[in-house]
């Protein structure tokens, strides 16, 4: 039996995400207050440009911060679920195929973020990826590694494959031959038929003539 998971456990993103959100976002509203009481008010004139940027930050720093205190994994007493801002994602316990650990934004793993993913057996259920920085304690990475390793899976199935192209190149076997080849050296049946030598034969018929030339010789004599 496996080991069980962390149930009614909640993982929410850890504190210095959360600080690091709200200072953004106070930046970005004492930058859009600036703006907007110039466009306003007058001061120096409106900026197109100034104001959609102020905006674009605006916008962006709310929507980090609300995503530090809205998003978390939670475990129910038979799913996980991750919450995000617009929505929640819900994986059964017993429908989860596996694991797999990746570095995100295409690094390495090991170097700067890494996320964890929970794939589900059954490919109507949702695959659940999340930040390993969240506050996951030793029950969680217990669970967690217990679980099938897709990776190491997927590189044997890898290895397998690269060994049957490799046995299976054009040319590389040892040669076939026929029947009757120069150098089949077996004790079977014999190869080609190979023609009988025929020079005894016609050595034979060639004294016996000479033999007779030589008695007929005798008697004209």
């Amino acid at each position: 039996m496996g080991i069980p998971a962390p149930l009614h456990s909640v993982y929410r993103p850890r504190w210095y995400w959360r600080a690091s959100a709200l200072v953004y976002l106070a930046l970005v509203i004492i930058f859009s207050f600036k703006t907007w009481w110039e466009v306003l008010f007058g001061a120096t004139g409106p900026h197109p440009d100034a104001t959609m940027i102020s905006a674009i930050f605006f916008v962006a720093g709310l929507g980090f911060a609300l995503h530090t205190f809205r998003a978390s994994v939670r475990f129910t007493a038979d799913a996980v679920e991750h919450w995000r801002i617009y929505g929640i994602e819900k994986l059964p316990l017993n429908k989860i195929r596996g694991r797999r650990e990746y570095a995100a934004r295409g690094g390495d793993k090991g170097r700067g973020a890494t996320n964890l993913r929970l794939e589900p057996s059954d490919v109507t259920l949702p695959t659940l990826d999340f930040s390993k920085s969240y506050t996951f304690d030793d029950a969680f990475f217990k669970w967690f590694y217990s679980l099938t390793d897709l990776d190491a899976g997927d590189k044997v199935e890898r290895n397998d494959k690269n060994s049957v192209s490799v046995q299976s190149v054009p040319g590389d076997h040892a040669p076939q031959h026929g029947k009757g080849h120069a150098d089949d050296d077996n004790a079977g049946a014999p190869g080609d038929h190979v023609p009988e030598a025929r020079v005894f034969v016609f050595a034979h018929k060639v004294g016996t003539v000479d033999k007779q030339q030589h008695k007929d010789d005798d008697d004209r004599q």
